[in-house]
């Protein structure tokens, strides 16, 4: 059996997830030392390796830009996904994944930082984070139009702001951002506050109804941003009193 294995060394396999291996070393007692294409070492023994079940943790599995990485981070306690393993995966789904491209558009050429596509490094990263239960992450509250999840320019903020800025283009139509229209005369415009949906009156100008809008917006944003201010870092609060809603228009043109 010793002998064996010995004698297997530098043979090569491939796993269930499409990695191929080398054996590098004998240890005992069936078990050996592998090296993945990717550069990750372990040990492991034989009958695993024959069924494929070696999991090369460098390996893009996640999306095909993910991978769990070689750390102290788990992606599972107790048979369930850790907090920290499921905002990753739900980080890369909103960039990576076609089917959710589809359903939310404004994430197209939305990407995750090289370093973050290690889980190691998020979850290093998410644990550190004043994050109380219910927060999200947010990647352009504090520079609008930012394309890129990354520790620098992203935030855990409330529920409530994170849903105040999300863009509606997918679902207004072919009026301006917060106005719509039953006739061809008559335009109407309508905001959401403290989840009330509120009407702001109905004009005969597409104009007007969404400037009407534009200024209510602001000012929900900046009484938003008042509501927290004792909770939020000075950069979120700072970047939700600047915000405007021409200037995200401007970037979502662009993109």
């Amino acid at each position: 059996m010793e002998n064996s294995l010995k004698n297997r060394v530098g043979e090569r396999y491939k796993n269930n997830q499409g990695s191929w291996l080398t054996i590098i070393g004998y240890i005992n007692n069936g078990k050996v030392t592998i090296e993945f294409d990717s550069g990750f070492i372990r040990e492991t023994r034989m009958t695993d390796i024959k069924r494929g079940q070696v999991k090369d943790l460098l390996f893009p599995s996640v999306f095909n830009h993910g991978y769990v990485g070689i750390g102290n981070y788990k992606i599972s306690e107790n048979g369930k996904h850790t907090e920290a393993y499921i905002e990753w995966k739900s980080m890369l789904n909103r960039c990576y994944n076609p089917s959710s491209l589809k359903i939310f558009p404004t994430y197209e050429k939305c990407y995750v930082c090289d370093e973050w596509l290690n889980f190691q490094s998020f979850a290093e990263w998410y644990h550190k984070q004043n994050r109380p239960k219910g927060w999200q992450i947010d990647k352009d509250i504090v520079q609008i139009g930012n394309k890129v999840y990354c520790p620098s320019l992203c935030r855990f903020v409330p529920r409530e702001i994170n849903s105040l800025l999300v863009n509606s283009e997918r679902s207004r139509g072919n009026y301006k951002q917060g106005v719509f229209s039953s006739s061809k005369n008559i335009f109407s415009s309508s905001i959401s506050i403290d989840g009330k949906f509120v009407r702001l009156g109905s004009f005969k100008d597409e104009n007007e109804a969404y400037n009407v809008y534009k200024k209510a917006k602001e000012e929900n944003v900046k009484n938003v941003a008042n509501k927290y201010k004792d909770k939020i870092s000075e950069d979120i609060y700072n970047s939700l009193m600047k915000w405007s809603l021409q200037e995200e228009e401007k970037f979502l043109k662009i993109a």
